[in-house]
């Protein structure tokens, strides 16, 4: 191929005379692998001629030998990087699983480089990537294990047709965007006889940013450019299905409208929706009527015969234990770079002060690890998921409390305005000089928020440059505001609650830094240990994504053994959901039980409790008439994950006692608030029917509010 020397490759191929591949193949038996395969790529091939030469010749290069297959899309010397092109083990790991009778990597030949199948990569996966600001261009080639989702999820959709649900488990940092547009392009494009399969594809997002980069990947494959669009309405919707338009795009606020559009006018089109982040709390609408979007998805489509695809990296474990039911759950495990690395992860428990010597909230190997990022130009993420500066203040003397007048719950302190603030309805009020109750000084402000950890941090690092990312931002300093100067690293020390959780990629981030991991386990509600396991996960998630060659989290809890801490720690999601799922078949909740909350909410206490007692009776009397237990609900067809329909193959001991369990009056969480006095009623059935019908019994007042399948009890 050398115009300059002698010099050959292995293996090239061809269309129509047309180099697109070129492959240096070693054999461990001769003492050479995949590494010096590369090292030839590095040193000995000229990345000017022609064949090699980006997007003039060939689109790829495979460095391969017996048991390792790794690619790279562009070479430049010493600075091409190679990334695995390996079909990974069960258990997550790297390389290539054992093959009987066979080189561990006889899949690329057998399989990948077949005519057909290479064909349909450069036609339906391959494409060019512009970066907007800088202009550097990027040729994108499948890595194997999104090629082989992606092809898995279309061909079960073209068998089966529309009208099934599907679970799709992502690692953090395994290319998920692009496999989101590889899916969509690709069911589109599907067809029924002569006719489309699917009118149009739906990509639901929790993130603008991804919905920009999904819109521009879309829009690189040139057959579907200005087939793409955005719809922030029904009308939208509507317009851009008029237009012609093949893949809309849409943000989860603006899914609900979607949803009833599909099924009240667009019932006669068939469509396929790819919802992101479906583990996301922002798709249960918490205003009355209270639903879920995944839910009313799930019944829309099995109604309306939709496809429906849900991506999360932590999936719920009702969702997640239903699809592996039913064997709808396909899983994208690999990292999409090769320098991605896994974290170094320090546990320090906060019991130990010995570890807490210079500061009282940031341990000693976190605060050198903040100092050495800043010496070196690297960012630290600080995650604490509380907002304000202190969320209690008592006085020392009398033991008063500063409350809310509304919700009789602690006004937390915010240290920048000197405000007492509610974050339930958002009373605000003064800090008061003295007690208002015994008129004595000694005020104290117990416990801490992002503000109080941005002040200790401006004290402790003078010349950095910190900001804080959470719901007190205003629009001038929100994270879309100063996204760029985040990614820049412009910004040495990010502080934040969720909202630095997930969806940054930063390319500066060193060392990520948990405050208080175990924080949210302590509330009192079965979802608890979920919503702590998605959040840690996805910080943890945002170090070791391949920029650098170094990656620590330095983790502060007071329960270092805790399951979901020690699961969190290992990104064992198995770990973890078998943890929750055996917990929650002992106590009876979701997915082995349907669940609905009934509050009760007066002025009074006295008219609430009246209230609230008679309705127990009432339960308890319809509870009487029933005999037998309900059967657990089973099915032999395909299921929807979100659809509870489908229930645990045999019944708790919980179930086997009543076939409606019904909890005792009790407080809300937030019992008091500028409505008035809130109680509740939680009631549990294998049975969805029976639940509706115990509820059907109850009179209808405008104070009474019903919950089904509430996502939190509290």
């Amino acid at each position: 191929y050398a115009t300059d020397s002698e010099h050959s490759i292995d293996t090239v191929l061809f269309l129509n005379g047309i180099p697109v591949l070129t492959m240096e193949l070693k054999n461990p038996l001769k003492g050479q692998t995949y590494k010096d395969a590369i090292e030839q790529y590095l040193t000995d091939r000229n990345p000017r001629e022609k064949l090699l030469s980006f997007k003039k010749r060939a689109l790829v290069h495979f460095a391969v030998d017996t048991d390792e297959a790794w690619m790279t899309t562009c070479l430049d010397k010493l600075g091409t990087r190679f990334i695995p092109f390996n079909r990974g083990h069960e258990d997550g790991s790297a390389g290539n699983p054992p093959i009987e009778g066979d080189y561990r990597t006889s899949y690329l030949w057998k399989e990948i480089l077949q005519k057909d199948s290479l064909l349909d990569i450069l036609q339906r996966f391959v494409q060019l990537q512009k970066d907007e600001k800088t202009g550097n261009e990027r040729i994108i080639f499948p890595r194997y294990h999104q090629l082989d989702v992606v092809r898995k999820l279309v061909a079960d959709v073209k068998k089966q047709g529309s009208g099934h649900s599907y679970l799709i488990q992502h690692s953090a940092g395994s290319g998920k965007s692009n496999s989101i547009t590889w899916l969509a392009y690709q069911l589109v494009g599907l067809l029924d006889g002569t006719e489309p399969l699917l009118d149009s594809v739906i990509v639901v997002t929790d993130r603008v940013n991804l919905d920009k980069q999904i819109r521009n990947n879309i829009n690189a494959f040139r057959r579907l450019q200005n087939l793409v669009a955005w719809a922030d309405s029904a009308d939208s919707l509507r317009q851009h299905l008029e237009a012609g338009k093949k893949i809309i795009i849409t943000i989860v606020h603006k899914f609900p409208f979607i949803l009833q559009e599909i099924g009240s006018n667009l019932r006669h089109k068939r469509f396929g929706i790819i919802i992101d982040e479906a583990h996301e709390s922002t798709y249960y609408q918490d205003t009355s009527p209270k639903y879920s979007a995944l839910r009313l998805a799930s019944y829309i489509s099995s109604l309306l015969k939709i496809t429906c695809l849900l991506g999360s990296a932590t999936p719920s474990v009702s969702d997640f234990y239903l699809a592996n039911r039913n064997r709808t759950v396909v899983t994208l495990s690999e990292k999409a770079k090769s320098s991605a690395i896994t974290p170094e992860i320090s546990v320090i428990d906060l019991k130990d002060r010995q570890s807490f010597k210079k500061n009282r909230y940031f341990s000693d190997p976190l605060l050198s690890a903040i100092k050495s990022n800043l010496e070196q130009n690297r960012q630290t993420l600080i995650f604490h998921n509380r907002r304000g500066s202190a969320p209690l203040t008592i006085c020392d003397h009398c033991a008063w409390q500063a409350l809310c007048p509304n919700c009789f719950l602690p006004l937390t302190l915010h240290n920048d305005r000197y405000l007492l603030t509610c974050h339930t309805c958002g009373h605000e009020v003064p800090v008061p000089h003295s007690c208002p109750s015994c008129g004595h000084p000694d005020l104290i402000h117990k416990g801490f928020g992002t503000k109080l950890l941005e002040l200790e941090l401006n004290k402790l690092f003078h010349s950095a440059t910190i900001a804080r990312f959470d719901a007190d931002n205003d629009k001038k300093s929100n994270l879309s505001t100063l996204y760029d100067d985040v990614k820049s690293g412009k910004i040495d020390i990010i502080i934040g609650t969720q909202t630095v959780a997930k969806g940054l990629d930063l390319p500066h981030l060193a060392t990520v830094g948990i405050v208080q991991a175990d924080a949210g386990l302590s509330l009192p509600d079965f979802s608890a240990e979920e919503k702590t396991f998605h959040l840690l996960t996805q910080v943890i998630g945002r170090v070791g994504r391949g920029h650098l060659d170094t990656a620590e989290v330095f983790l502060q809890t007071y329960q270092p053994n805790h399951p979901v801490i020690t699961a969190a720690l290992r990104n064992d999601y198995a770990a973890f959901s078998a943890h929750l799922l055996k917990s929650r078949q002992k106590a009876f909740l979701p997915p082995y039980s349907y669940l609905a909350k009934l509050s009760v909410t007066y002025k009074t206490e006295a008219t609430v409790l009246k209230h609230i007692r008679s309705l127990h009776q009432n339960l308890e009397a319809f509870a009487t008439t029933l005999t037998q237990p309900a059967t657990p609900a089973t099915t032999t067809t395909r299921a929807t994950a979100t659809n509870s329909a489908h229930l645990a193959e045999s019944a708790t001991p919980a179930s086997a006692k009543s076939p409606l369990l019904i909890s005792p009056p009790f407080p809300a969480f937030h019992e008091h608030t500028s409505t008035g006095f809130t109680w509740q009623i939680i009631l549990k059935s294998s049975s969805r029917k029976l639940l509706l019908s115990a509820l059907a019994q109850l009179p209808k007042n405008s104070n009474y509010h019903l919950t089904l399948d509430p996502p939190s009890l509290l």
